[in-house]
């Protein structure tokens, strides 16, 4: 399958085209793409191999990079395949054919420069942390409430436990040694809620987690500490006590906010009885995104906190439920003045249709990674190859470009925590941590998870951070760190391809990260049973080191056996 739009033809740059194609596994043996200008006849035509990239249990994704001296326009261009016959045949615009093309090329135009799906360097690969404010740390700062729950509690829909920008701030050497790279804070704006996700004023900090200037404050000493900052901004709905939701409530048709939301008629004579809510919940009522001065606002409000608050990007709610048109709109507003802030959506699904054509997003919650993980690592519900399959075909829906910075979570506020869907066995929860640190993407830790924090369906998994250091799984926070140090000091883990070796059930899984002429090796055995690999022969160079152990394993021949200990990750080089 090759269709000319951005899902197939994704440009890079004015000078670059990444190309895919897809067919059915194990269908063909070679693609080549064949072109030339429009303006040449077609004896003049290059060719430019492609290789498979993913493969799931049922396709083959072929890609390729094409780079151009000047920008890429005016491309006439067909596809030679070779099945298993032997046999060539020939993709156009017309279909399959025998015979090389005459007439029917695909066509690609034009690279225009807002065109081009280029997310920021810096977002590719890094490790991000999630924090929930008011379960984080309380400081010792005034606070605005007087019947705050002990921090150990078990969590509650309504009740507040007191943690603050303050106590982020003061606990920021704690992220910092974890080696964090991004903070992403859920809501901190004045709002209804513990969660702070029923915006009343999105131009203050909520007075439950501090000031302006605390949040200066916390901004500065992270970027003093190398750590960028995303905020979560909430523009699908917001709260009745937001002022213009009051004045449409109140005035109804007379209000100048009338059109910012959306009523629903339910009586005769056009009275408006209700009006449309997030999930149906009447706190948050729906906003009019597809309406030109709440467009205008969303774009005041971001630019609002990238000016003047000195953060790094956003994160955005319920991103699939906002009008599609809106987010190109704030993409050239924002990315205009601040090229290198970073926009996150949150999407539970396939994000295509936020990231493929890179006038919108430059990433989303991965929500498919933290399903397939869990599925594997947690629970497992299945083995190993359906684990590769879904992995691939998850890398499959987007650019790899797009890929190097996808937000790879295994939890969230809004989720179990993982180690509860692991039945609360830590070492589950470690193999699993193990893989999203070298897998392609950002990983993302939800704060707690790297001292054993647990805790089930939302309000359960909000607990309080575990801060004594008796009660912290000390094994669990060395392994965060150790897998983060590798991510910095090994280029492969963090940039570098990826590719399944080959898997073994029921749960051993091998696959490969390529960076330049470095290639590294990881071996998980989620299995109660040790398991014997033998290593691709590019990586049978006499002497493997394991980078977790410090052990030197031999593999002088194709008889060659690495050993792994169940319920373990080997990271070989």
């Amino acid at each position: 399958m090759h269709r000319t739009n951005y899902e197939f033809v994704i440009p890079l740059t004015r000078t670059e085209l990444a190309i895919r194609l897809r067919c059915a596994k194990d269908d063909l043996t070679s693609v080549r793409f064949v072109y030339f200008s429009r303006y040449r006849s077609p004896s003049t035509a290059l060719t430019q191999p492609l290789q498979i990239a993913y493969r799931d249990a049922y396709t083959d994704d072929y890609r390729a990079i094409l780079k151009f001296d000047s920008p890429a326009r005016f491309l006439c261009y067909y596809f030679e395949l070779t099945d298993q016959d032997h046999r060539k045949i020939y993709l156009s615009e017309y279909g399959f054919s025998d015979g090389v093309p005459e007439d029917g090329f695909f066509e690609y135009q034009y690279t225009n420069e807002n065109d081009c799906v280029r997310p920021p360097d810096w977002a590719k690969g890094i490790v991000y942390y999630q924090i929930f404010p008011d379960r984080f740390y309380r400081s010792l700062n005034q606070k605005n409430r007087d019947d705050y729950r002990d921090w150990d509690e078990k969590p509650s829909l309504d009740d507040y436990w007191g943690g603050d920008l303050p106590g982020i701030t003061e606990r920021l050497p704690w992220i910092s040694a974890l080696g964090v790279d991004c903070i992403y804070l859920n809501p901190i704006f004045h709002a209804e809620c513990n969660h702070k996700y029923a915006t009343t004023d999105y131009f203050t900090i909520d007075p439950d987690f501090g000031t302006m200037a605390d949040f200066h404050a916390f901004v500065a000493k992270a970027h003093s500490f190398g750590i960028r900052v995303v905020l979560d901004g909430v523009f699908n709905h917001s709260s009745r006590k937001f002022h213009p939701f009051m004045d449409f409530l109140a005035r109804r048709e007379a209000s100048e906010y009338f059109r910012w939301f959306l009523p629903v008629d339910r009586g005769e004579g056009g009275e408006i009885l209700t009006y449309e809510a997030f999930a149906d919940r009447a706190h948050m009522p729906k906003l009019n995104t597809d309406y030109r001065p709440v467009r205008d606002f969303v774009i005041e409000v971001m630019l609002f906190w990238l000016r003047e608050g000195k953060i790094d990007g956003w994160r955005l709610d319920v991103a699939d439920e906002v009008q599609l048109t809106t987010w190109s709109e704030v993409r050239r507003a924002v990315k205009a003045e601040f090229p290198e802030a970073i926009l996150i959506a949150e999407t539970w699904r396939d994000a295509s249709r936020y990231l493929t054509q890179g006038d919108k997003f430059d990433t989303a919650m991965n929500y498919a990674f933290r399903e397939a993980a869990r599925d594997f690592f947690a629970n497992r519900r299945i083995g190993a190859a359906a684990f590769s399959s879904r992995i691939n075909h998850m890398l499959s829906s987007y650019a790899d470009v797009t890929n190097q910075v996808m937000f790879n979570l295994l939890d969230s506020h809004d989720t179990p925590r993982f180690l509860y869907d692991a039945g609360n066995d830590r070492r589950r929860h470690r193999l699993a941590v193990g893989f999203q640190m070298t897998f392609v993407g950002s990983p993302s830790i939800f704060y707690g998870d790297e001292v054993g924090l647990s805790g089930g369906p939302d309000p359960d998994c909000r607990r309080g951070m575990i801060w004594d250091a008796s009660r912290q799984d000390q094994e669990t926070l060395v392994l965060y760190k150790k897998l983060i140090a590798l991510r910095k000091c090994e280029p492969a883990l963090r940039f570098g391809s990826f590719k399944t070796v080959f898997t073994q059930e029921p749960g051993v899984f091998v696959y490969q990260r390529d960076f330049g002429n470095v290639s590294i090796l990881c071996a998980v055995n989620n299995s109660d049973a040790e398991a014997a690999i033998s290593p691709p022969e590019s990586l049978r160079k006499g002497i493997l080191h394991d980078l977790m152990t410090g052990e030197d394993i031999e593999t002088p021949s194709l008889s060659s056996k690495i050993l792994i200990a169940p319920m373990t990750l080997r990271i070989l080089k």
